[in-house]
């Protein structure tokens, strides 16, 4: 029976493990790719739905993919990591070269899906695994640009949504996604920096190269600027012209990113956005109350 360096059975690995390979709670960030297709105005279109959830499947597929390709790539890494190193190949309960494999089957089928909604879709997943593989090698060990990779990587999520749907994306919602993107990620930072202490800088170079300091000013102009960019969002786009309950969902974006600021520097509870978001209360309603406020206004711009 063939085993893998840490001598784990390859032939006795658990399916569990195999679905904890693909990080399923964080295919939750995929659901950007909807965005043009609420925001644009597409919903009522059965055709525009069916083209934006293949596309959101398929960079459910490549995120996977990635995934994979950074736990393959880092698993000497993430085995001084608290928590990092009960993962799958870290933890040697799946062999690095058949989830090698197995991610290449994702990217080709990911491309598969997306060449079915147009060329255009599969040149953004083409981008947006180039970049992550960079990122994997070599971006990471950057400090400040780490986290602005993987902020692009949600913008071209949202991005391929438009190009699915075929609606321009506003350029307010683009810069939202941008910003929120880089608070959250410089909030993932903060909390392995200040979770691995003396170790940070032996699982990930760059994190040797940040400053609790550094990271809280980050924090706080990532959380500024998003503030500022969708209140003028709410401000100028063309619902609210006759819609001007769409400015009422300003107050819920501001109570959202006061209580995750709380949630990152009283508890350092950022390690997991994806997390934080389903199991924080506050953070629950107030988004519920965001989704409904815009059901409302969008239902009454398109009626």
């Amino acid at each position: 029976m063939r085993r893998d360096s840490l001598g784990a059975s390859i032939t006795e690995v658990p399916w569990t493990d195999w679905v904890r390979l693909h990080r399923p709670l964080q295919w939750t960030k995929n659901l950007v790719v909807l965005s043009a297709l609420v925001f644009g105005g597409q919903a009522d279109s059965a055709s525009h739905v069916v083209m934006a959830l293949i596309a959101v499947v398929s960079f459910v597929l490549v995120s996977s993919a990635g995934y994979i390709w950074n736990d393959w790539w880092d698993r000497e890494r993430d085995r001084v990591h608290p928590e990092k190193r009960h993962r799958p190949i870290a933890s040697g309960r799946v062999d690095p070269g058949a989830a090698l494999c197995w991610g290449a089957g994702l990217l080709l089928a990911a491309s598969a899906l997306s060449l079915l909604v147009s060329p255009a879709l599969l040149a953004i997943v083409a981008i947006y695994v180039l970049l992550m593989g960079a990122y994997t090698t070599h971006l990471k060990h950057i400090p400040v640009l780490d986290v602005v990779v993987i902020a692009i990587g949600f913008v071209l999520r949202a991005v391929a949504g438009a190009v699915a749907v075929d609606v321009a994306m506003s350029r307010w919602l683009l810069v939202c996604t941008l910003l929120l993107s880089l608070f959250l990620g410089y909030g993932k930072r903060r909390h392995e920096f200040v979770s691995l202490g003396r170790r940070a800088a032996l699982h990930r170079p760059a994190l040797g190269l940040y400053s609790v300091t550094l990271l809280n000013g980050l924090i706080v102009t990532t959380a500024s600027l998003t503030l500022l960019a969708y209140t003028a969002y709410a401000a100028t786009t063309a619902t609210v012209t006759t819609h001007w309950p769409m400015l009422l969902t300003v107050p819920i974006v501001v109570l959202a990113v006061g209580r995750y600021l709380i949630l990152i520097f009283r508890h350092n509870s950022g390690g997991s956005p994806e997390a934080i978001l389903v199991r924080d209360r506050l953070l629950i309603l107030a988004i519920a109350s965001w989704t409904l406020a815009m059901v409302a206004v969008l239902a009454r711009f398109q009626a």
